[in-house]
């Protein structure tokens, strides 16, 4: 039975491709003029009709038509001069190379064109981006699930739904998630929770690997994530809805609009979901994304306000309504020059919770974050740089009281952490264009970030007995350390014949404070592995063996206790990474468009990283180990066949980690096959994760192993374009293979077992309803 559904799924896609035959497929890549480089979302539209299309990450096109020939296609974006071709014969259908000018405005001193990311700002790294597009053709609906097909990114997830990231080894907390230019971690944990991300918002998913990042902030040892959602640059309406078919109360519902009207668009996207993460527990949850934004030729003022609201039931009965999610922004961009400009950002994230009615705890949490950044990029000639200077202030305040429902004894924790940043960064690059021949550019690029940070930390735990005695005991800590980070660089493009190649090394050093979370457990913390320690020392062995063990854990003890006697000290990593790709293109009837292929090699080499040790009443006590290395390579690969109607994409990550113990849940192999099939009415899309197996620390004394695992999901779409409108409906199978099926009543949770929302088998029906306009 499953050799016959895989045989299926195979014939499938190819007698619908035998079926379409007869239609028209224009397919091509768009670039710069100026700088050759593939242009992302530029419209393409047939001229007089509403049939259309928009590039892909990498400039690439195919538009399917009934329409006979000739006809026009018209092309637009942002930025450039809307260019018409008229495509009067079949051969001029097939591999399109559109090249697009800059709008350009002349006067005695001023040229006037677009401008760089700040992800381009910075020294070249390995990145992958993914766009919104192509994330609702794949059915997908969280952003945990749009990452984890992303190369060397894993992503974990709780039973409350929290999800959260690591890229090649890192832990959750080396990596910066960026939400529209504001960093959304958590002031205390320093670690994002993509569960506050509306992926029907997004625009695009862009993940910067490696931890030598100058124009994102300092400490960013795994790498940065840049969620960038839609602007308001159509005239547009959607309404989008799912349901589970496994689990009915698993839902989403979306309403999205934006106009546009000479330069000025506004926006917005309201988007309800309910999910059950563990199998018992009801997330109710309410997303709003608001934006405006005012564009001429030389500036930009953007604004936009997400909302996050959570209501969470949980099986008692209880209500939670206090989990709230507030992100503002504004943003000003101005152009003088291709080089020249200036840009201003700044923005608050506010995060809050409250809970009173279990009778054993009362929590009232809050996070605030302010932001600043400002941007001069500057050229001459064939050199080109940035200065930035940005500003971030964090604010922690927490107050929670812990109940004894036996005895009555109390716990009341009052916690107050801030931290004050502020930073100057620069880049600085030589483009050298043809050096010799064959070698379309050399890139030398350096960057060096410089920041002081003081913090303040202030903890007051108030015990109190039964009778109402009690104690009460107050820690500490401020200090004003200064962290530097600088990284060097070296780039080329080249092709011979067919073939073009790319290549880039780097290396640098980087530098971060522990977490607030982490510095405060190491105050209170070293008290209680004193305690571990002495009572160590006072057993007594029943056995040789035991004397072992016994031995082994006294020295490890002593040995992070002569550790905290140098303090807590900041993070320190060395980094190099080297990486080449390859590509080519077949152009004509060959069956074989385009195959790409890659290899990065990369090196962590730590210092005073921080590890974790379980003592007594499940203390979590963090300290520095002496050195750690975490070294690993990519493969990456990508085929695209059949008039570019078929694509697959394969990735394999292998990490080394030097000590199990010090990178502890950390796959050490990763696998990812993404495979899509699609004609003129609908698509049929595929993908498979594998995860070798993991080491989980015990304790922080023993290693226990997870084993490998594998998830399978497939999305069959069906899609009709009626005029101006589009229909769209999806069957989505999450964990296609997965013999844990998602059907959970409360009488059936167990919880030595607990429900794992992500990883069980499960299917979806969406249906989306769009009207576009092209302004």
């Amino acid at each position: 039975m499953p050799f016959r559904f895989h045989r299926r799924l195979i014939v499938l896609p190819i007698f619908v491709l035998f079926l379409q035959a007869q239609t028209v497929t224009v397919t091509g890549v768009v670039l710069d003029s100026a700088t050759v480089q593939p242009l992302p979302s530029v419209n393409l539209v047939l001229d007089g009709t509403t049939e259309g299309t928009v590039t892909d990450d990498d400039g690439r096109f195919q538009l399917e038509t009934d329409q006979p020939l000739p006809f026009t296609l018209r092309v637009t974006h942002v930025g450039y001069e809307t260019r018409e071709l008229r495509i009067g014969t079949p051969a001029q259908t097939r591999s399109l190379r559109i090249l697009l000018n800059p709008r350009v405005i002349r006067t005695p001193e001023i040229t006037i064109v677009g401008s760089r990311s700040r992800a381009q700002q910075d020294v070249s790294s390995s990145t992958e981006m993914v766009s919104l597009q192509r994330v609702e053709q794949r059915g997908i609906r969280d952003a945990g699930e749009v990452l984890e097909e992303m190369e060397s990114v894993s992503v974990t997830t709780t039973e409350r739904g929290r999800q959260s990231l690591s890229i090649r080894g890192s832990n959750p907390d080396e990596v910066a998630v960026f939400l529209d230019g504001v960093k959304i971690n958590h002031v205390a944990t320093g670690v994002a929770n993509l569960n506050f991300v509306d992926v029907a918002g997004l625009e695009s998913v862009e993940v910067l690997k490696g931890g030598g990042s100058v124009m994102f902030g300092g400490g960013n040892f795994g790498g940065v994530v840049l969620l960038h959602s839609r602007s308001p640059e159509t005239d547009r309406l959607a309404v989008k809805g799912s349901r589970g078919g496994t689990l009915s109360r698993d839902q989403d519902l979306s309403l999205a609009g934006s106009l546009q009207w000479r330069g000025m668009g506004i926006g917005g996207q309201l988007t309800g979901k309910r999910r059950l993460y563990d199998g018992r527990t009801l997330f109710d949850t309410q997303y709003a994304n608001y934006s405006g934004q005012y564009s001429t030729l030389r500036q930009d003022w953007i604004y936009r306000h997400i909302d996050l609201d959570n209501r969470i039931e949980f099986p008692s009965g209880g209500v939670l309504t206090g989990d709230r999610f507030r992100v503002d922004r504004l943003e000003w961009n101005y152009r003088r020059s291709p080089k020249n400009g200036w840009s201003l950002e700044g923005g608050t994230t506010r995060w809050e919770w409250n809970d009173h009615f279990f009778s054993t705890l009362s929590r009232r949490l809050r996070e605030t974050s302010r932001s600043a950044v400002i941007n001069r990029a500057w050229g001459f000639r064939s050199l080109e740089g940035n200065v930035q200077w940005e500003s971030n202030r964090q604010v922690y305040a927490g107050d929670q009281l812990f109940t004894n429902s036996q005895t009555g004894a109390m716990i009341r924790d009052t916690t107050r952490l801030q931290q004050q940043e502020a930073a100057l960064a620069t880049t600085i690059r030589y483009r050298g264009r043809t050096p010799a021949d064959g070698i379309d550019e050399i890139l030398l690029e350096g960057g060096y970030r410089l920041g002081r940070v003081a913090y303040q930390e202030e903890q007051h735990l108030l015990r109190l007995s039964g009778e109402g005695a009690g104690n009460q005991d107050t820690i500490q800590l401020q200090d004003q350390p200064q962290l530097a980070t600088f990284r060097l660089g070296v780039a080329a493009t080249t092709h011979w014949g067919e073939h073009s190649w790319s290549f880039f090394f780097n290396a640098g050093e980087n530098r971060r404070l522990p977490n607030l979370a982490d510095r405060l457990l190491w105050g209170i913390g070293r008290h209680s592995l004193e305690e571990e320690y002495s009572r160590l020392v006072h057993t007594v062995p029943v056995s040789p063996y035991q004397a072992l063990i016994l031995q082994e854990e006294i020295q490890q003890v002593k040995n992070i206790l002569l550790s905290m006697d140098r303090g807590f000290q900041p993070e320190h990593v060395s980094l190099a990474e080297v990486s080449l790709r390859w590509s080519r293109e077949w152009k004509g009837s060959h069956p074989v468009n385009r195959l790409e292929a890659g290899m990065s090699v990369f090196r962590n080499f730590y210092t005073n990283k921080v590890a974790y040790r379980t003592v007594a009443d499940d203390l979590i006590v963090p300290y520095n180990t002496a050195t750690a290395q975490l070294p690993g390579w990519e493969l990456y690969q990508q085929l695209r066949a059949f008039r570019n109607r078929f694509s697959l994409k394969m990735s394999y990550t292998h990490l080394s980690p030097s000590d199990p113990a010090v990178f502890p849940g950390k796959a050490a192999q990763q696998a990812r096959i993404v495979g899509d099939v699609h004609w003129s009415w609908g698509r049929l899309n595929w993908s498979t994760i594998w995860t070798g197996p993991e080491h989980y620390l015990v304790g922080g004394v023993r290693l226990q192993q997870l084993n490998s695992r594998s998830n399978t999901h497939l999305t069959v779409t069906l899609k009709k374009r009626l005029g101006p409108v589009a229909v769209a409906y999806h069957y989505t199978v999450r964990n296609l293979f997965s013999q844990q099926q998602a059907v959970l009543g409360r009488e059936q949770y167990d919880p030595q077992d607990p429900f794992n929302y992500y990883d069980r088998h499960r299917t979806l029906h969406t249906l989306t309803v769009s009207w576009n306009h092209e302004s």
